[in-house]
């Protein structure tokens, strides 16, 4: 960690954390890591910020419920996810959900995924995949969380989960798929 930067334990001593300044440092310490997170579930930068402010507006208000036991990045993480969702369903009449609950979807498998070791490269390809797309395939692929579990928090259908995830894994494919071949062509050259 940079020695110039406040230790978080420092951050969120007693008062201190109601002082502009430390508030100011907590938000510029974990802004890109937060950013990047809220990029993943946003169609746009400026989506993405205002998701991002959300969640740092919970965090600094809620900060009391903060339990120094666990990681103060992963609760930062679960508050900008559940930011995205509310997001999400405030502009839920001008998505689309798409429901096939007339036919079986199959369950993907580990090689219908791309590779997502560096998610910060996939994030132009994420955002344009609709919202309803994204929000399933981030919650079940990034946040290994259940169809039934997505369903309850997006207001839906499990098997809608599913065909959501079945699409956007199609789509994803689709808007890989010439960047795939195009490196293939340099290889073989």
């Amino acid at each position: 960690m940079d020695s110039l930067k406040p230790a978080l334990s420092e951050l969120l001593q007693g008062e201190k954390i109601s002082q502009r300044s430390a508030q100011k440092a907590l938000y510029e310490q974990y802004y890109s890591f937060a950013k990047t997170i809220c990029l993943q579930y946003s169609s746009s930068g400026a989506e993405a910020v205002e998701i991002l402010n959300d969640g740092f507006l919970k965090i600094l208000t809620q900060i009391d419920l903060y339990n120094s036991d666990y990681s103060f990045k992963s609760w930062l993480r679960k508050i900008m996810i559940h930011k995205a969702i509310d997001y999400y369903r405030q502009h839920k009449a001008k998505t689309q959900l798409l429901s096939l609950d007339s036919g079986k979807i199959q369950e993907p498998s580990y090689y219908d995924f791309p590779n997502l070791d560096n998610i910060e490269d996939l994030i132009p390809v994420l955002q344009k995949l609709s919202p309803a797309y994204r929000l399933v395939l981030n919650l079940y692929v990034l946040e290994e969380y259940s169809h039934e579990e997505i369903a309850e928090k997006l207001q839906i259908t499990a098997s809608t989960s599913r065909s959501n995830l079945f699409r956007a894994l199609q789509k994803l494919k689709e808007m890989l798929e010439p960047t795939v071949k195009s490196k293939l062509k340099v290889l073989q050259k």
